[in-house]
């Protein structure tokens, strides 16, 4: 079953005025565009977490050498984070598809936009596990309701996974898939209550299905 939000019970705070660095991407394999028959299961990894700056420099797909997991005691909440998806530029995204009934796998590298997640206190915020951003996407259906197109990827024991931190007043640069499909629509991310800005895509009405049995998602899951 899908959830529908509201949009005053979101937070949007800042995103028109937060200005993108520009990210230049070293990866020179091919991009495809991703045309989903169902919802996916997408990883949003950090590729970058840091101090702002006017550029960001990627080279396949690698998070920049600068970062370094924070070990505090004193944490702020994510409440004053801002989300910024960016669709001026485009990133390279890369996933794993699964194939032969989940036996076999290969890379995917796909057509995707900046995400820039900002910091405006001034302290530090736990963020989540193993580099990954626990974002989903959402999108107006055709009763303009906010529904989610994406899923969780679960775990059912411990991992072991590295927690990250944002620092004040930095930022984590990750990705976002540019679907594409035969419903235009409005899409955003969200990250607990904290919504992106809204930008225009293309999506397919199936990926509103979102299944309960998240094995069914895996085509589109990242590896750790």
């Amino acid at each position: 079953m899908c959830v529908a939000f509201q949009k005053s019970d979101s937070l949007n705070r800042g995103s028109d005025i937060f200005r993108s660095p520009i990210v230049i991407d070293r990866s020179y394999s091919k991009r495809i565009k991703i045309n989903c028959t169902e919802a996916q299961i997408i990883n949003y990894k950090a590729l970058y977490i840091g101090k702002y700056t006017d550029t960001i420099r990627l080279v396949d797909g690698v998070k920049n050498p600068d970062h370094r997991r924070l070990q505090l005691t004193h944490f702020g909440t994510y409440s004053a984070l801002i989300i910024k998806v960016d669709t001026s530029q485009l990133i390279t995204g890369k996933n794993i598809e699964y194939f032969n009934n989940g036996n076999d796998k290969r890379e995917i590298f796909y057509e995707a936009y900046p995400v820039f997640l900002y910091n405006t206190q001034g302290d530090t915020v736990y963020m989540g596990s193993g580099m990954v951003l626990p974002l989903r996407m959402e999108a107006l259906d055709i009763e303009n309701n906010w529904r989610f197109i994406e899923q969780y990827r679960m775990y059912y024991c411990g991992t072991g996974l590295p927690k990250f931190y944002l620092p004040d007043n930095g930022i984590i640069l990750t990705s976002a898939p540019k679907y594409t499909g035969e419903f235009k629509t409005k899409l955003r991310l969200r990250y607990k209550e904290i919504v992106s800005n809204e930008f225009y895509g293309s999506i397919n009405l199936k990926q509103f299905d979102i299944e309960a049995d998240s094995v069914r998602l895996k085509r589109f899951g990242n590896e750790y």
